[in-house]
């Protein structure tokens, strides 16, 4: 059946529910004929290939074949193929002489020559009808021939003469055939049958969003990215196999890969229509006529949408074309506020069509669409621009520049990225070529401004470079140098940004004290910052207070609260940056820049998590993913997700966080945000190291360490994280003095510091060294000064400190400081943390002798926290604790989510218990062999089973009758 019968049966149930009932009936011993149209690729195969199995289910034989469009001169030839099996059996085709006609070296009495050409014909057809009758009586028949439309007249005609004569026989006839291709013939065939009321008619409709979404997780075997399922709703319009080839494309060009065990859609991807895909569409616009395709063209020219206004315009007479693109199926009308429009059905064939085009007969249509546009829709720049742009030398160059720097203006105006690249950088070109000065220096700006609105941060950077030296003015000089800088930290290139600074304080050596001196100083208070520089970031506050005074601008006054609020968090001195919190939070709001704004609310975020004050950090960050949001550059908002994230790590909402990091590190991927990603990445890795899930955890690391890692010594803020999770995975492998070496390192760290100096003290206890814990404890202390959650971390690490001297004095002291800490992490809602500490404790009061079931509630509680939160590790060890007291630990829930399979996975697994090789299950799947092998490895981990025959054994034996059942078991 070839590439349409591929892969999984997504949606359809509509269809299903009438294609069931008419296997029935052919069961119950009444002929039926299911005929299934559609375009090409829609699916019809697929559908009927789910009635062969349903026919085959109740113990129909199959017969199948397909008509073919370079065998329609051949007489006969799907009838042939379809019934060439039963020639085999001497039964049925004794004394069916007259089947001779059609097969060679069969076993029947000699044809004897009728001399009436309309006899033989016919005593041909009752033959075949004997034959499929003697094989239906044997056993229900199931004959499909797929792709009717091209079957030759006497195949039709054979085919309605045999299904009149079977009316009382267990035999069903599954068709598929093209609607927009079907010949005379067969209309007339399905209209007899019809009449006959032997025929089922199911018209196959493109696939709804949802379920092309199901299609191509299914495909992917994976959830697949949200860019990604948008894009194949866009483009596919539903058609299963346009979705199947353009993510086989994506997989095959690279711009569709993993990342982090998920799917990742990289940038510019979806540039080139597949081949399979080209290939059907140009078949259907060859064999239009003239005029049909003259209309077509004008529809691609235009993106696939019109208005009739404007066609009508350039066309002379399109009603003949739009009429027979309608009946093709080809495009659609629209009508909205009156106005009439035209559509074609799939995006990719307007695609397609205008691939077909010669570049000049491209460039003549778009200059004649842009005059009827001027004529007909004079204020819409943005249509105006689209086809003045791609018409090239066809329209004056002088117009053409300032039609597309008008629309520039808009378009970042409503901060549409991509048409504002489009249009600034062709108006850019021909504003150097006709040497209007004015007009580059504006559209270089726009030009840059407009990459990072549309996540294009390579491009960004050297265009604002570019845009630095098309101006004379040294304030936009600097502003656009600052700008760069910026972009280029985001990338990784701190000397680069660093030297863009440099160059933007040169070209205002002679400028009095302007806003652009204060922009350029708040941006390297950033670098300071983050490179934990804090002479550089005194200097910078010293210059702000400075400029401050000598402009008096809010600007400055923003600039140096931002400042003293890094230092702040730099220093451990968290109050002083809560003292400036409200001023800091008006000023972001009230700042005419919103790329400003959320940037003064990164720090503050970070600090009311380092204080403890979750609640604050989670609406600093959300008050900042709505102004990145608003300055719509995507690259903004991550950071500010990422500290989301951070924030639901230590609230105890994992699955959020995975979630959340997954959303970013997709975009950081596709927008080429490196240090983005990394933080993403670093973040995952502390749940996974948490979950226990250390090979994923160190996944992550590795990936943070390819995209990020060159640049880890100058970028702290990211790396701390990054060689935080590095430690802890060290840790739990018992390679202590490693991890203690790491947690040393990671302790500088100032924008989690809490975490990094309590992995620390964790480090230094498993280690022995209990007098640095107590160092490490008295640094947490210091922290804030005050701040709650530090405090709780240290009073954590002093507990096991002093629990670990084993005499009773110390008892006391190590339980008075453990009931601080979990006092504290009760009160900041910080659930795990809490739950650690309470199993600490519970050890203390049981070597001080405390009654094994007083002690056994502290444990009890805390695991059943731990469960929840899928942290087996510390699950473990309070199961451990339990069993030490004499207790019988609860069964983990989490087992067995852990231990449970997906539905793909209890597939193969059944599939493995029937006897199937991996071949075999791959074949009945739709996947391949290789992707059978992948999920046996995946079903031994999670299975704990250590060959195939444990797990046949396990499916026969062992398996959870009932979980099966509820999850679409055998019978399903």
């Amino acid at each position: 059946m070839g590439i349409a019968t591929s892969g999984p049966l997504v949606g359809r149930l509509a269809e299903l529910a009438v294609l069931n009932p008419a296997i029935a009936r052919a069961a119950n011993g009444s002929v039926q004929v299911v005929a299934i149209s559609g375009e090409g690729g829609i699916g019809k195969s697929r559908l009927a290939l789910e009635g062969v199995r349903s026919a085959e289910a109740r113990a129909f034989r199959t017969l199948e074949s397909a008509a073919g469009r370079l065998q329609r001169d051949l007489s006969y030839a799907p009838i042939v193929e379809a019934l060439r099996p039963l020639i085999a059996e001497a039964a049925l085709v004794d004394g069916l002489s007259d089947l001779a006609r059609l097969f060679d070296g069969i076993r029947v009495p000699p044809l004897v020559a009728l001399g009436d050409p309309g006899l033989e014909r016919t005593r041909m057809f009752e033959a075949v009808r004997v034959l499929i009758e003697r094989a239906a009586i044997r056993m229900p028949v199931t004959i499909l021939i797929d792709d009717v439309h091209w079957a030759d007249p006497g195949t039709l005609a054979l085919l309605h003469y045999v299904v009149r004569g079977l009316t009382r026989r267990r035999c069903l006839f599954l068709l598929t055939y093209r609607a927009d291709e079907a010949s005379d013939e067969l209309r007339e065939l399905l209209s007899a049958l019809q009449r006959a009321e032997t025929l089922t008619l199911i018209e196959l409709a493109g696939l709804e969003a949802a379920e092309v979404e199901d299609l191509a997780e299914t495909l992917l075997d994976d959830p697949a990215p949200l860019a990604l399922r948008d894009m194949l709703v866009r483009r596919s319009g539903g058609v299963p196999l346009f979705v199947r080839a353009i993510v086989q494309q994506l997989i095959e060009t690279g711009a569709l890969f993993r990342s982090s065990g998920r799917w990742v859609l990289g940038a510019g991807a979806a540039a080139e229509v597949p081949a399979l895909v080209s290939t059907l569409l140009r078949g259907k616009i060859e064999v239009l006529s003239r005029t049909a395709r003259q209309v077509l063209d004008l529809l691609a020219v235009s993106g696939g949408v019109a208005e009739h206004i404007l066609l009508s315009d350039v066309a002379d007479d399109i009603v003949e074309g739009i009429i027979e693109l309608r009946a093709a199926g080809l495009v659609a009308e629209d009508t909205e506020e009156s106005e009439l429009s035209y559509r074609v059905v799939h995006p990719v064939l307007a695609e397609v069509a205008y691939d077909m085009l010669p570049l000049i007969v491209k460039r003549q249509l778009h200059a004649q669409l842009a005059q009827a546009v001027e004529r007909r829709r004079p204020d819409d720049v943005r249509l105006l621009a689209a086809h003045v742009r791609a018409a090239g030398a066809q329209v004056d160059a002088a117009h053409a520049l300032d039609v597309l720097t008008l629309a520039t203006r808009a378009d970042l105006a409503r901060l549409a990225g991509d048409e504002a690249c489009a249009n600034a950088g062709t108006g850019l070109d021909l504003a150097r070529r006709l040497s209007r000065r004015d007009n580059v220096d504006e559209l270089a700006g726009a030009y840059a401004e407009a990459c990072e609105l549309a996540g294009r941060v390579e491009d960004a950077l050297s265009a604002w470079v570019a845009a630095a030296d098309s101006t004379t003015d040294p304030q936009a000089k600097a502003r656009r140098l600052t700008r760069g800088a910026v972009v280029a930290w985001d990338l990784g290139r701190f000397v680069d940004a660093n030297q863009l600074l440099d160059a933007a304080d040169r070209a205002l050596a002679d400028v009095t004290a302007c806003p652009e001196n204060v922009e350029v100083e708040e941006v390297r208070v950033r670098f300071a910052a983050r490179s934990t520089d804090l002479a550089g970031l005194d200097q910078s506050i010293a210059r702000l207070a400075a400029l401050g005074r000598a402009t008096g601008s809010s600007g400055s006054r923003a600039a140096m609260v931002y400042a003293q609020v890094l230092r702040a968090q730099t220093t451990g001195r968290y109050i002083d940056g809560l003292g400036l919190a409200h001023e800091l939070t008006a000023l972001a709001r009230n700042e005419e820049s919103v790329l400003v704004g959320e940037a003064l609310l990164r720090p503050l975020s970070a600090i009311y998590w380092c204080w403890g004050d979750l609640t604050a950090a989670r609406a600093s960050a959300e008050e900042g993913i709505r102004l990145a949001r608003q300055s719509g550059v995507p690259a903004l908002e991550i950071l500010h997700h990422v500290l989301l994230a951070i924030v639901e790590v230590v609230a105890g909402d994992w699955a959020a966080v995975l979630r959340r990091t997954f959303d970013d590190l997709g975009l950081a991927q596709r927008v080429g945000v490196a240090r983005g990603a990394a933080f993403a990445l670093a973040t995952q890795g502390l749940v996974f190291v948490r979950r226990g899930r250390l090979d994923e955890a160190a996944d992550r690391v590795s990936e943070a360490r390819r995209l990020f890692g060159r640049w880890s010594a100058a970028d702290r803020h990211v790396f701390g994280v990054v060689d935080l999770v590095e430690g802890m995975i060290a840790l739990a492998r018992n390679d202590v003095d490693h991890a203690v070496a790491i947690a040393n390192n990671a302790a500088h760290n100032p924008t989690f510091a809490p975490l990094a100096l309590a992995f620390l003290g964790e480090a230094q206890a498993t280690a022995g060294d209990m007098e640095a814990v107590q160092h490490t404890a008295a640094r947490l202390a210091a922290l804030g000064p005050g701040a709650p959650y530090p405090a709780a971390l240290a009073a954590w690490l002093s507990g096991l400190a002093a629990g670990a001297r084993r005499d009773p004095p110390r008892a006391v002291d190590a339980l008075d400081q453990l009931d601080s800490a979990i006092a504290g992490f009760a009160d900041l809602g910080i659930p795990y943390e809490e739950a650690v500490a309470r199993v600490d404790r519970a050890l203390v009061r049981r070597a001080a002798g405390d009654p094994a079931d007083a002690v056994a509630g502290d444990v009890y509680g805390a695991l059943e926290v731990l469960d929840r939160l899928e942290a087996k590790p510390q699950a473990d060890r309070a199961r451990a604790v339990l069993r030490q007291l004499g207790r019988r630990p609860p069964s983990a829930s989490g087992d067995h989510e852990e231990r449970r399979l997906s539905v793909r996975e209890e597939e193969v697994a059944r599939l493995v218990a029937q006897g199937l090789s991996n071949a075999q299950i791959g074949e009945r799947l739709f996947i391949s062999t290789r992707t059978v092998g992948a999920h046996l490895q995946h079903i031994y981990r999670r299975l704990e089973l250590p060959s195939r025959a444990a797990l046949i054994r396990y499916v026969l034996e062992e398996a959870p009758t009932a979980e099966v059942t509820s999850r679409g078991g055998p019978d399903r």
